[in-house]
């Protein structure tokens, strides 16, 4: 199974030694270029000792070597070597190093105007113009510099000719014309240099292998102590399911890269959350506001049942039982609208010219069946209402049932119930009021509320849910729907607003 600890751990290593390399690398080829430049710095100042030793006098060339200051020339020696050349082609001398032999002067470097030429020299015997000793079988790499001056003048006029025909010890004469050019070629191993170079890339190379062996452990303890973060929020959002939708992932101590995406799956689960509950009241308010139509239609078909050879009586139970599935009907759609969109706007009703008056006339002829099992009177009144208001007929009919439902439901045994209609200004009222002795004050605040019902009504049907649904499809449409108590006596006041 992938990993991305594993994943994470593998790449920071195979970065972190790539990156060591990359700075190894830096750091010895500028090391490298610090040592040539410094051997070369060194081997320009031999080559001026050794001219500074060349002078010209009285119609002769002398080199004044002095072996004890330059031991490296010495004979035996195979670090360092030199000769002198007269004009390129008469020998002048070559150190006691080179124990007789000549070094070879790069034909490809004669016909330079440098003064001064410096470059690498390999010194392999295999490479004729390369090898300056044909016994000399290491493989070597050497560094040469050629440098052409003309000796000094050394002489004194006021000092007294001196017998050139014996040189002193250690001296070389050489007769030569007064501007004879002076070839010198010096050579130094580069051997034990390279060696101290790659000692420092040997260090350089284990130290990356040890570097490559430690870093992947150490790579992933920091990556799984850094995933103990997701680890958590991993367990947050485990804790989220159905049942527990209010659960959400705690975003306080989370990086900046993972809040963001701990924000958005808060705010799914929200809707998620919003989605669900929604559902959730549309089944219950569907199951508690159908029970209603359908008790209805029972009541009415066990009268017809009871009276079948009374044709008429047949036809208006036929007719009831039709009007109560249009409620249903109706209820449904509405409820259904309030399940896929909890906020209903205008261009989702279906606004009509809704005869108020006579849809409340059917609705309580309707439900005075279902009042005269509890001996109940609804009196219906109706104050200069006009004759029809703009509204969605389904909307209003499902409140005003819900209303006259709960009043017939609560009222007293044998009590009056009070319907009335009117209308003020820009607004249709229409009123149910009916007693209610075991109602307070206190009560009238939580009224609206899901699932609320009061203790003495534990027993009666339903599941609180009439009210809310009530006053939510009133503001649907926008009006309200509001509630007082005085002296025992429950009101619910619906406000319809008239539309243009």
């Amino acid at each position: 199974m992938n990993s991305l600890a594993r994943k994470l751990a593998i790449s920071t290593s195979v970065g972190s030694v790539i990156a060591y390399g990359l700075c190894a690398v830096v750091f010895f080829y500028l090391s490298l270029c610090f040592i040539l430049s410094q051997f070369d710095a060194t081997l320009e100042a031999k080559a001026q000792s050794l001219v500074s030793m060349v002078s010209w006098d009285q119609g002769f060339l002398e080199f004044d070597f002095a072996d004890e200051l330059m031991p490296e020339f010495g004979e035996g020696e195979e670090e360092a070597y030199f000769q002198m050349w007269l004009e390129g082609d008469q020998v002048f001398d070559r150190s006691d190093s080179l124990d007789g032999q000549d070094l070879v002067l790069p034909t490809k470097r004669l016909g330079l105007a440098d003064e001064q030429v410096i470059w690498n020299l390999n010194l392999d015997p295999e490479n004729e113009e390369a090898s300056y000793r044909d016994d000399d079988v290491r493989p070597r790499r050497g560094r040469a510099i050629l440098v052409k001056f003309h000796a000094i003048h050394d002489a004194d006029e006021e000092e007294e000719p001196e017998d050139k025909s014996n040189p002193k010890e250690g001296e070389v004469r050489l007769e030569a014309p007064e501007d004879v050019e002076v070839w010198l070629m010096m050579v130094v191993d580069l051997s034990p240099t390279w060696m101290s170079v790659d000692r420092v890339l040997y260090m350089f190379a284990g130290m990356g292998i040890s570097l490559a062996a430690l870093i992947y452990p150490i790579s992933v303890i920091s990556v799984r102590t850094g995933m103990t973060v997701l680890q958590r929020m991993n367990r947050d959002i485990a804790a989220i399911d159905v049942d527990h939708l209010d659960a959400r992932v705690e975003t306080v101590g989370l990086p900046r890269e993972l809040q963001s995406t701990a924000i958005r799956i808060n705010e799914f689960v929200a809707h998620m959350q919003s989605a669900v509950e929604r559902e959730r009241r549309f089944t219950s308010g569907a199951a508690h506001e159908l029970r209603t139509p359908l008790a209805e239609m029972r009541s009415v078909a066990e009268v017809a049942i009871a009276h079948t050879n009374d044709v008429a009586q047949l036809k208006d139970a036929m007719e009831e039982v039709v009007g109560a599935s249009e409620d249903m009907e109706g209820l449904l759609e509405v409820l259904l609208k309030m399940a896929r969109a909890p906020h209903l706007t205008v261009d989702a009703l279906s606004m009509e010219d809704v005869d108020v008056d006579s849809m409340l006339s059917k609705q309580i002829e309707r439900k005075q069946r279902v009042a005269n099992e509890r001996n109940l009177r609804i009196v219906f009144e109706d104050y200069e209402t006009p004759q029809t208001v703009c509204t969605d007929r389904r909307i209003v009919s499902a409140v005003f049932c819900n209303l006259l439902t709960n009043a017939i439901r609560y009222a007293p045994q044998s009590s009056v119930i009070k319907v009335l209609l009117s209308s003020h200004g820009g607004s249709t009222q229409i009123v149910v009021t009916n007693g209610a002795k075991e109602l307070s004050e206190q009560d009238m605040q939580q009224l609206f509320e899901p699932f609320w019902r009061k203790d003495q009504s534990r027993s009666m049907p339903g599941t609180g849910l009439g009210l809310s649904v009530a006053r939510s499809l009133a503001e649907a449409i926008g009006g309200r729907l509001e509630a007082t108590l005085d002296q025992s006596v429950i009101s619910m006041w619906l406000t319809i607003n008239h539309q243009d």
